[in-house]
C-alpha cells in the first residue's frame, strides 16, 4: 500500500492541470508566446514604415517575405508541423534575424564610412574646414 500511494503522489504532481495545459497548447501548435508577438510586431511596423515613407517600397516586400517564407514552408510546415510549435519556429527565427540585422547594419555603417573616406578623400579638406567654419 505504502508503495502505490508514493506511485499516485508522484503522478498527482507530474499530471497537474498546468501541465496538461502546455501539452495541449503544444499539440495544436498555435499558441504564440509575447516574445514572438513582439518579433511579429516588429516585422509589421518595419513594413508599415516602409510603405508609408515610400509606396513604391512596397515592390521589395515580396523580396523580403519570400525567401524565409519558403524555407519555413519547405522545411518546417510541410512536415514538421506537428511536432514543432510555431511559436519555438518564430522564437528561432527571430533569434537569427535580430542579431543578424544588427550585425549587418553595423558593418554596412563601417563600411559606408570606410568607401566615403576613399572615394571623397581629395575633398575632406574643404568639407572639414566649411564644418568649422559653420560651427
Amino acid at each position: 500500500e505504502g508503495e502505490e500511494a508514493e506511485e499516485e503522489t508522484a503522478v498527482d504532481i507530474r499530471t497537474s492541470w498546468a501541465y496538461e495545459l502546455e501539452e495541449e497548447e503544444a499539440a495544436q501548435g498555435l499558441s504564440l508566446s509575447a516574445c514572438s508577438w513582439c518579433f511579429l510586431g516588429l516585422l509589421a511596423l518595419i513594413c508599415f514604415t516602409l510603405v508609408s515613407a515610400r509606396p513604391s517600397d512596397a515592390l521589395l516586400l515580396p523580396g523580403l517575405f519570400l525567401p524565409p517564407v519558403l524555407v519555413l514552408y519547405f522545411a518546417y510546415y510541410r512536415k514538421l508541423r506537428g511536432e514543432i510549435p510555431l511559436d519555438v519556429v518564430v522564437a528561432n527565427f527571430a533569434g537569427g534575424f535580430v542579431p543578424g540585422a544588427v550585425v549587418v547594419m553595423l558593418v554596412e555603417s563601417v563600411l559606408a564610412v570606410v568607401f566615403f573616406i576613399l572615394c571623397f578623400s581629395d575633398q575632406l579638406p574643404g568639407w572639414l574646414d566649411r564644418l568649422h567654419e559653420l560651427t
